[in-house]
C-alpha cells in the first residue's frame, strides 16, 4: 500500500492527522516527516498546526478544510482513545452554567504542551494552551476539570451567589458521577483557594 492510500484509509478526508500517531510499515519519524512534505508541497495535504495536518476534499460545493475545533481537538485533547486535555476557561464555565459567554479565545490545559502557556491560531481562531500540573487521563479528567472550575470561579461570584454556584457544581458531580474521595488525590496540585472551596463543597453536599 502507498503512503497516501494508507492515510486515505486510516483518516479519511478533512480529518487531522497527527505526524506522532503515524505508524507505516517501518520507516522512521523523519523518513514519514519527509513524504509528508512531499505531498504537503504538491498540495494533496495541508498543514494548520506544526506537526498536524489533513487530506482536503471539496464538499457540498466548499473547498475541503479541516475545522480549527476538530484539530485542537486532536492535538491537544484526545485522539478517541486518550484523554490528555480539557478546555477551561470561559468554555469550562459556560459548559457547566456558570455563564452565557461564548469565548473569543478558547483556552486548553494539556499534556501536550512543553511550555507553561502558548497562543497559536488555527484556521484564524485564536487558542491559549496551557501545560497541566498533573498527567491528564480519561480515568482523571473530571476530577481535574471539577478542580479546576473551582480554581477559575471568581472569588466575588462564588461568595455572592454561592446558592446557585454549589447547585451548578452538585449538578456538575452527580452528572458525571464524580467521586469526593478521587478529587482529594488531585487537589495538591492546585491553589490553596481550591481547598478551600472544595472543602466548602463536599460541606454542603454531605449536609444533604
Amino acid at each position: 500500500m502507498k503512503f497516501y492510500e494508507y492515510l486515505i484509509d486510516k483518516y479519511g478526508y478533512n480529518s487531522p492527522i497527527l505526524l506522532d500517531e503515524i505508524k507505516f510499515e517501518n520507516l522512521s519519524k523523519t523518513a514519514i516527516r519527509l513524504r509528508l512534505n512531499r505531498l504537503l508541497t504538491k498540495g494533496i495535504i495541508k498543514r494548520e498546526l506544526q506537526g498536524t495536518y489533513y487530506i482536503p476534499k471539496e464538499e457540498f460545493g466548499s473547498d475541503g478544510y479541516c475545522s480549527s475545533r476538530d484539530i485542537a481537538n486532536k492535538k491537544y485533547i484526545s485522539n478517541g482513545s486518550k484523554i490528555y486535555g480539557f478546555y477551561t476557561g470561559m468554555s469550562l464555565l459556560n459548559g457547566t452554567g456558570f455563564t452565557t459567554q461564548v469565548p473569543n479565545v478558547l483556552t486548553i490545559v494539556t499534556n501536550n504542551c512543553n511550555t507553561y502557556k502558548r497562543e497559536l491560531t488555527i484556521s484564524k481562531f485564536k487558542y491559549i494552551v496551557k501545560k497541566s500540573n498533573v498527567e491528564i487521563t480519561k480515568d482523571n479528567v473530571k476530577y481535574l476539570e471539577l478542580l479546576e472550575l473551582l480554581r477559575i470561579l471568581e472569588e466575588n461570584s462564588f461568595k455572592e451567589d454561592k446558592g446557585n454556584s454549589f447547585q451548578n457544581i452538585k449538578y456538575m458531580i452527580e452528572k458525571r458521577n464524580i467521586s469526593l474521595n478521587e478529587v482529594k488525590k488531585y487537589i495538591y496540585f492546585y491553589p490553596a483557594k481550591v481547598a478551600k472551596r472544595f472543602m466548602e463543597v463536599e460541606y454542603e453536599i454531605t449536609r444533604g
